[in-house]
Parts: C-alpha cells; structure tokens; sequence
C-alpha cells in the first residue's frame, strides 16, 4: 500500500500512516523510516500534499522513548527539505523537542541533546543539517515557551508524562551542557574555516 515516498503525497495515504503510527507507535516509527529514511533532499521538498500529516505523526512519535529518534532524525531531515511556513512545520517541531520545558516529548534534556551532539559532530551531516541543529541547541536557552495542546494517549496507552527538570540542578545541567557543546560546535567552525 506505501511503497516509497512518493505514496504520502496522497493526502488520504499519509492520514492513513498518521492513523496507523498513532495505534502502533512503534510499528508506525518504522514505516516512516523505511518510507522517508532514504529519501533525498528534492523528493522531501517535493512531499507537500501528505507532508502536515507526516509531521503531526511524527509529532507524536517523539514523545516516546522508544520512537524519539527515529522520530527525531525524520523531523530533521524534513526540516532540511522545509516546503511550509507554519509555526508548527517540520523545523518548529525540531526546535521545540531541545527545549528544557514544553519539549512535547518524555525523553530527558541530556539524551536529547546527545542526538543534536551526534548531528553536530558527523561529517557524514549536511552543512544544512548541522545548522538545524545548531539551530535547535540554541532553544535550550529557551525561557519563555508556549505550546498548544498536549495528548493524553498513544497507541491507546497513557502517554509517559512530558519530561522536565526534576531540579534546578538538573535543569543547570542540561543548560551547562548545552553551552559546552555551543563552545565546541563555534570552536569547530573555526578549525573549519582556518
């Protein structure tokens, strides 16, 4: 029924997809990687009539731990490929998960961030990719954040409760953390461009 990704141009196919991966999280979370996973650039930017319900599945698929980074590195390659102007587009909800508040995920801060870290560091990365994350580092800074709505539900089980600091200790720490990896992502452009 989805062989590529071509088929979530459809609007109907990718509600579908939306439906499924919000019963089966998990089963859901795979199909959306083999379907996109190996996309290019152009085929992304060329996803527009299926592309809000990609991104409102995917949405949801990052609240999950167990979903969150195939989840997350789908969101991000669709930032990369951005064809949308809404607050709410592929880019917005890639920015929102590094947020120490109102993330829209149960992931703790410091394992989120080791996925920006991990797109920051690899020279197998787009210079595009790099700047997205660049980009999302810089919302952990965030200190006045609003969201919309919050589900309750995923795949008919209670959602995990939305992570946020236990402490400010903890929420130190993953501030801390951020700024150490800003200081090593602006000392490597500098290497780059020496």
């Amino acid at each position: 029924m989805l062989r590529d990704e071509h088929d979530l141009n459809d609007k109907d196919r990718a509600e579908l997809m939306h439906y499924l991966s919000t019963a089966y999280p998990s089963a859901g979370a795979d199909a959306l990687v083999r379907l996109l996973g190996s996309a290019s650039i152009d085929d992304l930017d060329k996803l527009n009539g299926g592309r809000r319900s990609v991104v409102w599945a995917l949405e949801k698929l990052v609240w999950l731990p167990e979903t969150f980074e195939r989840s997350a590195k789908l969101l991000l390659a669709l930032a990369e490929a951005e064809n949308e102007r809404y607050s709410n587009n592929a880019t917005g909800i890639w920015n929102q998960l590094f947020r120490p508040l109102l993330s829209g995920t149960a992931v703790p801060a410091l394992e989120r961030l080791s996925v920006l870290e991990r797109v920051l560091t690899s020279s197998e990365q787009s210079e595009r990719r790099r700047e997205l994350a660049l980009e999302a580092l810089m919302h952990v800074f965030d200190s006045h954040v609003s969201r919309g709505t919050v589900m309750d539900s995923l795949g008919g089980k209670p959602l995990p409760p939305e992570w946020h600091p236990s402490s400010n200790k903890e929420l130190l720490t993953a501030i801390q953390r951020a700024f150490q990896m800003l200081g090593e992502a602006v000392g490597g452009v500098d290497r780059h461009l020496a």
